[in-house]
């Protein structure tokens, strides 16, 4: 009777997974068409698109972070956050959006239209929202609060990605979730590296 009950325990999860991700996706869909219909105008699709623009292979933070490289007092944090940058970019859509698969909102949503050229790339999560978040957690967490202002830009680009008609909402909801968590484990990781080290003896010398 156990052996015959487990069999009826793994249908009735996969029954409750399928659900669950029907009612994700149902969701998703009413959140894309809804901005569709009613948040978009001719000067918010401009700025949205704009966000999107500098969002895009994280040339808003690439720049950020030769920026703060020229200058001594913030290397520490250019260095960082490439490298946050690099590691977040590569386990997003190298790793799991290869392992995911999820087709584009476009593909399969007829109803919608995008404002940005088509892309051949899976969906999720959203690399532009998974970088931005991750060098935002790097300059507010390297920097202090002062600096919180960054994750005002990253949120801009992870909205933009839905305005455009490029990601479902869970895309980048799971973006921003991934970013920050890769950040957060790279940044404490890459503080431990013996150049960090000296560089800190230095400063309190």
């Amino acid at each position: 009777h156990q052996n015959a009950g487990r069999p009826a325990g793994r249908h009735l999860l996969q029954v409750a997974r399928f659900q669950n991700l029907q009612l994700i996706q149902s969701i998703d869909n009413a959140i894309l068409l809804f901005i569709q219909e009613h948040l978009r105008s001719g000067f918010v699709n401009a700025v949205m698109i704009f966000f999107s623009a500098i969002g895009t292979l994280g040339l808003i933070w690439i720049a950020a972070g030769i920026a703060m490289l020229i200058t001594k007092k913030y290397r520490r944090t250019g260095i960082v956050l490439l490298v946050c940058l690099a590691a977040t970019w590569v386990l997003n859509d190298l790793v799991i959006k290869t392992l995911i698969q999820r087709p584009r909102p476009y593909l399969s949503l007829h109803e919608l239209s995008i404002l940005v050229p088509r892309r051949n790339d899976f969906s999720f999560p959203s690399g532009h929202t998974s970088t931005s978040f991750a060098c935002a957690f790097v300059m507010a967490r390297m920097n202090g609060r002062r600096w919180a202002w960054v994750y005002i830009i990253a949120a801009m680009i992870a909205l933009s990605r839905l305005f455009v008609g490029i990601h479902y909402p869970s895309d980048v909801l799971a973006g921003a979730l991934f970013g920050t968590l890769s950040a957060a484990v790279i940044s404490v990781l890459a503080l431990r590296l013996p150049f960090f080290r000296k560089s800190d003896h230095k400063s309190e010398e």
